[in-house]
């Protein structure tokens, strides 16, 4: 009997020890980078230990050194800036429909679940990748934890083009999205090279294998629109400019999206 592989989409709880020195460093108080750093390591080897002994094949490091990807993105790319009280769309038609409960959701379990203020990232220069120290230790700290706990395979999450931020720089959105491509290709290679699966975290892509989301999903059916509205991030995600770290990886990356409303 053929046995089904498990794996699950990435984020894990981090230690409460761990999220107390996040929140220090992200306030910019005082903390020590080599205990900090340290801190991490043991929280990956810790997190990959518990997914092999429940028995999941495809792992990964619990994403324990990000505090949330709009840090992520701050930290790894050049040409963006926090905009205070900039309001970014969230599900829009779900939310209009259950005010009462994205209420609460938002306060607990999103925004209001975040070590540190979600600020909306706005792109306002040339983008370029500035993340190599960070994701080497991200690769190094998750191949140790591989090795000390005998996993045979992970992977580990990127961010898409379209989940970067929003554009104040470049003529196009399309522009844009492809100048985000091309930074994070460094990226999405290293990870590939390292023997590692890719997956990209796209937040924004929306369903469109149900018939009954096309219907409802305006004359032209839900995939004609996802298409016109995803041909730029979905060129970009195929690294079309530049042969992308996408079609290198083959078979090492996926695609990890969240349902959303259907669009106007």
């Amino acid at each position: 009997m053929t046995r089904i592989r498990t794996t699950h989409v990435g984020s894990l709880p981090r230690p409460h020890d761990l999220l107390d020195q996040m929140k220090a460093r992200l306030a910019g108080q005082p903390y020590n980078r080599e205990h900090y750093d340290g801190r991490v390591r043991r929280a990956v080897a810790e997190c990959v230990r518990r997914q092999v002994d429940c028995g999941i094949d495809i792992v990964a490091d619990g994403e324990q050194s990000k505090p949330g990807f709009f840090t992520y993105v701050k930290e790894r790319l050049a040409g963006f800036e926090p905009r205070p009280g900039k309001k970014v769309a969230f599900f829009d038609a779900e939310r209009q429909a259950f005010p009462e409960y994205y209420k609460d959701y938002f306060a607990r379990a999103m925004t209001g679940g975040s070590i540190a203020p979600v600020v909306p990232m706005v792109c306002t220069g040339p983008v370029k990748y500035i993340g190599e120290e960070a994701l080497r230790r991200d690769i190094d700290n998750l191949k140790a934890a591989m090795a000390a706990s005998g996993a045979k395979a992970a992977f580990m999450p990127s961010v898409a083009p379209s989940g970067a931020g929003t554009n104040e720089h470049y003529k196009s959105d399309e522009e844009f999205f492809f100048a985000v491509a091309d930074a994070m290709h460094r990226e999405y290679q290293a990870i590939v090279d390292a023997g590692l699966y890719l997956q990209i975290d796209d937040p924004f892509t929306r369903r469109v294998d149900q018939p009954r989301a096309a219907r409802h999903c305006g004359r032209e059916g839900a995939l004609p629109h996802l298409l016109r509205h995803q041909r730029g991030p979905a060129r970009a995600r195929s690294g079309a400019r530049r042969g992308g770290a996408l079609h290198a990886a083959g078979e090492r990356w996926r695609l990890f999206v969240r349902g959303g409303e259907c669009p106007p």
